[in-house]
């Protein structure tokens, strides 16, 4: 799950509300700070986040690939970003539902390009939901 957090959206919710309007490198930071938010999210649920050094690498990385991606791969990023902004706490009793909506987040990149997939650490996403 952890990946499917870090790829999906390997940014975490944005918790910053800053949505998805400042560029490129600002849509990785998104999607990275949006997944770690949902990681956050999820830890009554035994999810676990990433640490600083593993979140900023994959920053990076999704930086340094952005390019590999066309407009339509990075509207279904932006609409994963806005996804996981939404998803609520997760709590003993309400984890169905707390994963259930991470899995409709990432259903939001299914159908991204196989050159973005890899270039921004997207390749655990292959299977269908």
């Amino acid at each position: 799950m952890k990946k499917l957090l870090i790829g999906l959206i390997a940014s975490s919710a944005l918790a910053f509300g800053t949505g998805c309007g400042g560029g490129d490198d600002d849509l990785c930071e998104d999607l990275h700070n949006s997944s770690n938010e949902v990681d956050k999210k999820g830890r009554a649920c035994g999810v676990t986040g990433l640490s600083d050094n593993e979140l900023d690498a994959a920053i990076q990385q999704c930086k340094r690939g952005l390019d590999q991606c066309t407009d339509s791969d990075k509207e279904k990023i932006e609409g994963a970003i806005k996804c996981l902004d939404r998803v609520n706490t997760c709590s003993e009793g309400n984890e169905m539902q707390y994963f259930g909506e991470l899995f409709g987040c990432a259903a939001q990149v299914y159908g991204l390009s196989q050159a973005c997939r890899t270039a921004v650490s997207l390749e655990d996403l292959d299977e269908e939901p």
